[in-house]
């Protein structure tokens, strides 16, 4: 059930993870400009991850989140 989830939102959630974590660091490194909403960003980065760990932990099978899912997480992870 929730694998079904997974994928239909899956790829529009590291969409915006990705561009969140890049707007989060051009707010650092700028020290101005849309700081109040680096917070939210955050948050939302945080949530995600949760959301794919209460999926890891509620797991039976690994073999499709393995093969589906972790080659794009690990790419993400990569990048930082």
């Amino acid at each position: 059930m929730y694998l079904s989830y997974l994928r239909r939102i899956f790829p529009d959630l590291l969409k915006l993870y990705g561009m969140y974590s890049q707007q989060i660091s051009e707010a650092v490194k700028s020290k101005g400009g849309e700081q109040h909403m680096v917070k939210p960003m955050k948050t939302f980065r945080k949530d995600t991850l949760n959301l794919i760990q209460v999926y890891i932990e509620r797991a039976n099978e690994f073999t499709i989140f393995n093969n589906e899912f972790l080659p794009t997480l690990k790419s993400l992870v990569d990048d930082f």
